[in-house]
């Protein structure tokens, strides 16, 4: 890890198992490939204005944070930056949370557990150009 970005990563550990599903892996920069994984709702389906949509549960995400960071590294979108400009080693079983639209779930639900868990995510919010 870049020795000034002052953050401390958990050890990898591969004998845990979870029923998270993780797509194909990228490979950015010819380095070790990385599963990004992209979320829109995440929410309480059963105070929601809209209980019928598609949504992960926010227990569900807590989960998906357990397995992320017993089973590999989390990482920022900084990290994806230098990994793809050459400047940053990407560690086995990295992980890239994104999520897309901005909803205020983002605020109210996974912006308390991403810190909770001392990691991060990236944001994609509409803009209007």
């Amino acid at each position: 890890w870049p020795a000034d970005n002052g953050r401390e990563h958990s050890k990898i550990d591969n004998r845990r198992r979870s029923s998270v599903s993780v797509p194909k892996s990228k490979n950015l920069a010819m380095g070790q490939p990385v599963n990004i994984i992209m979320y829109h709702y995440v929410r309480e389906l059963s105070r929601s204005r809209y209980p019928e949509i598609k949504a992960l549960l926010v227990d569900e995400f807590r989960k998906h944070l357990d397995f992320f960071t017993k089973t590999g590294v989390v990482l920022t979108g900084q990290d994806i930056v230098a990994a793809q400009q050459g400047n940053f080693d990407l560690p086995e079983n990295a992980f890239w949370l994104t999520f897309d639209d901005g909803y205020s779930d983002h605020y109210d639900y996974v912006f308390p557990l991403l810190h909770e868990f001392g990691v991060s995510g990236t944001f994609f919010p509409p803009t209007n150009k």
